[in-house]
Parts: structure tokens; C-alpha cells; sequence
């Protein structure tokens, strides 16, 4: 068994967190989370998603595009899991450090 670091195509690259990614054929698919920001500690919680297609030895990164109303709010702890095709996404703790108890899915066919 080997680890093989994926090389990026681009500068283009989801920022670092501390969060979830799921795997779904060859994409891997990253939401949210949360990162440290600043000198103090400080923690940004996010609520973007990015997509990773990726081969042997590479990857190449773009975030998803919606209205940020139809979508999950900014999260960390969240839970989610892979079901034909489509991510589900259940709870998570806000920005605001609130328990969040909604359930969202992201369909990935045709992407």
C-alpha cells in the first residue's frame, strides 16, 4: 500500500478546513467546515462546496456555483453520507455555535 499526494491542475483549490469530504465515482466532494483565520484563533466556519475530479496522480478543483438560499447554511460537524450518487447532509454546529437539526441532499448527476 502506497499514499500518493494528488497533484492540483491549477492554483484554483478549496481553502484549508477542518471538515467532511465524500467520495462519489472520481470526484471528491467538500462543503463547509471550518478553518482557523487569524493569529488569535479565531474560526471562520464555511459554507462553500468544492468538486475534485481526480486520476491516478492528479486532481482538479471547482466550486459549485448555486443560490446560497436553496443550499445549507455555513457548518462544521455535520454529518453526511453517499446515496446513489447524491450527498445527504444532516445537522452540524453554526457559525454561531448553534445546533443545527435540517437535512439537505446535492444530486450529483450531470455534474
Amino acid at each position: 500500500m502506497v499514499w500518493t499526494q494528488l497533484v492540483p491542475h491549477s492554483n484554483i483549490v478549496p481553502p484549508p478546513r477542518a471538515g467532511t469530504a465524500r467520495v462519489v465515482g472520481n470526484r471528491l466532494i467538500v462543503f463547509g467546515g471550518d478553518q482557523l483565520c487569524d493569529e488569535e484563533q479565531e474560526r471562520e466556519v464555511l459554507d462553500d462546496t468544492w468538486i475534485g475530479c481526480f486520476g491516478k496522480d492528479s486532481i482538479k478543483w471547482s466550486e459549485m456555483s448555486y443560490p446560497k438560499e436553496t443550499g445549507p447554511s455555513a457548518r462544521y460537524g455535520y454529518s453526511s453520507n453517499v446515496v446513489d450518487g447524491s450527498i445527504v447532509l444532516f445537522g452540524g454546529v453554526s457559525a454561531s455555535e448553534n445546533f443545527m437539526g435540517d437535512t439537505f441532499i446535492l444530486s450529483l448527476w450531470g455534474l
